[in-house]
């Protein structure tokens, strides 16, 4: 049963590293079409605070992976 979560949250955390992955691939796109430093600021403070999705996934990736390793 423990298998079955660690799995799920293994596969969980793949899914969310392609949004942070979109994500991160919107916020470049509205840097480059930015007119004014104020407007690549506001991208920038926005990105910061999306970016721990992308931290939160590798975790989720990561160590579920080395169990998931172990355990097989």
């Amino acid at each position: 049963m423990l298998y079955k979560i660690v799995l799920f949250l293994h596969v969980s955390g793949a899914l969310l590293l392609f949004a942070a992955i979109t994500i991160e691939w919107f916020f470049i796109m509205n840097i480059r079409k930015a007119g004014s430093l104020e407007n690549i600021k506001g991208s920038l403070t926005l990105y910061s605070f999306f970016s721990k999705i992308g931290q939160i996934s590798m975790i989720l990736i990561l160590f579920p992976g080395i169990y998931m390793m172990v355990e097989v």
